[in-house]
């Protein structure tokens, strides 16, 4: 006991660890009411749609346009790596700048999608992309309420830059909870509406889900600038093509590494629409949102890293930085324990959650979701590291082969096997090796950083 004091005592010793501490616990606490909130979200997602299929495919869709968010080329991830070093020392002027270069170019990116969106929108086949039939929903109200959900994402490129500044500010409690207050007025909307059984009902969603998700980072915006950052917000006679080009120079290497990374994990919803159906994308839905939510949590934890890692390599800190990444390899095998708990008893979970919409729960497919959220878990562990040191090239290359691979494992796999769980294993099998690579490209970095000032 009193050993175990001493060690706490050492590592709270530490202002870095104090900080990343504070951020993490505070994380898991907004977690906890974001859980409760995407469970009751299910089975009012559940009460709200008359039809499997056309829930099934609002998920598909929700994530498909999500996938606009990473048409920002990198601006948020390189504003936030560049941020860093001028708020350590105070530099406004220099903050000026990059927020200014960040909000305008991103602006101007928001104004040319809107406009894209209206010429592009209403000449894709719908039905075919989301696995519909013109019988589950009618061609004018698909293309309505894909209209609003593409500006609403677009508007929230604007928005959510607010979070990345945060983060550089080591306060990464924040966008959890902006996060939370948004998936909260959804929630809030589906439990208290009365739905009408008619093609309105998912219009009024849209527009809600709009709102929602941009309300709350407006606010969080206006904030920071009149507190935190009062006096360094954006100002068009600030806005430089240099320290533009030189969030993008940072930002265009995140920007292609979110894509393949988007490429890598977030398609599951698309892969099941096509080759098994948009009904099975329901089922998916019900082991992602409790046995990843395990993943989800790991993924919570990592919120700060990678600005925390960006600054103790600043100030060349390599035993951190090890000791860091150790404990969130010993956090995946505590978490993974945990998800073997969770398929037990997921059976009488569902039916206690999802009561007569209960699906019938399989613990092979559980079992094997789990192996799917270990990889995931290593895989985000590595890329926060790889983020925070800059280190790119190496996690590029290696999520390319594995996005090729999972596309060509899934076809294969469907032909062998038609279930929802084949792009789950798919997805895992693709990725082991781009973990393995990349983890090793990042000890080779802690192994070779000058360490002057390691441990100070």
């Amino acid at each position: 006991m009193i050993q175990m004091k001493k060690v706490l005592t050492r590592y709270l010793g530490d202002k870095d660890n104090r900080t990343l501490l504070l951020n993490v616990a505070g994380n898991y606490l907004v977690k906890g009411g974001a859980m409760l909130v995407s469970l009751l979200m299910m089975p009012a997602y559940m009460r709200y749609f008359e039809s499997q299929a056309v829930l099934g495919m609002w998920f598909t869709l929700i994530q498909l346009l999500n996938w606009i968010m990473l048409l920002d080329f990198g601006i948020g991830g390189g504003l936030r790596n560049k941020i860093v070093e001028p708020l350590q020392k105070g530099d406004k002027e220099r903050v000026i700048e990059l927020v200014s270069a960040a909000y305008f170019s991103v602006a101007g990116i928001v104004l040319v999608l809107i406009a894209l969106q209206q010429i592009v929108v209403g000449r894709l086949n719908w039905y075919k992309i989301l696995g519909l039939s013109s019988g589950d929903i009618s061609e004018d109200t698909l293309v309505t309420m894909i209209h609003i959900l593409v500006i609403g994402v677009c508007v929230r490129f604007f928005s959510v830059l607010v979070c990345h500044i945060l983060y550089a500010l080591q306060k990464a409690v924040l966008p959890g909870v902006i996060s939370l207050l948004s998936s909260a007025l959804i929630m809030l909307y589906l439990v208290c509406s009365k739905p009408t059984g008619s093609e309105s009902d998912i219009i009024t969603l849209a527009y809600i889900n709009t709102l929602a998700n941009n309300v709350p980072a407006l606010i969080a915006t206006v904030w920071i600038f009149a507190t935190i950052l009062r006096g360094m917000w954006p100002r068009f006679r600030a806005f430089t093509w240099n320290a533009t080009q030189e969030v993008l120079g940072t930002g265009g290497a995140l920007f292609f590494l979110q894509i393949i990374i988007m490429v890598l994990f977030n398609v599951k919803e698309l892969y099941i629409s096509w080759f098994v159906g948009a009904e099975a994308v329901v089922d998916y839905q019900v082991y992602y949102k409790l046995i990843g939510m395990i993943g989800g949590l790991f993924s919570l934890a990592l919120n700060p890293v990678w600005s925390a890692v960006t600054k103790a390599l600043v100030e060349k800190k390599k035993q951190w930085i090890r000791d860091l990444y150790r404990k969130g390899m010993g956090l995946i095998a505590l978490f993974g324990g945990a998800q073997l708990v969770l398929v037990a008893v997921m059976p009488m979970v569902v039916k206690l959650w999802l009561g007569e919409n209960a699906i019938e729960v399989s613990r092979v497919a559980g079992l094997l979701f789990c192996l799917y959220n270990l990889v995931y878990m290593w895989m985000m562990l590595n890329y926060n590291f790889a983020c925070g040191m800059g280190r790119t090239k190496v996690i590029s290359i290696w999520l390319t082969v594995a996005g090729a691979g999972n596309l060509l494992l899934t076809m294969w796999g469907y032909s062998v096997y038609r279930s929802w769980i084949t792009v789950v294993v798919a997805t895992a099998v693709a990725a082991i090796p781009c973990a393995f690579f990349v983890q090793k490209d990042i000890f080779g970095v802690i192994k070779s950083m000058n360490s002057e000032k390691e441990g100070k």
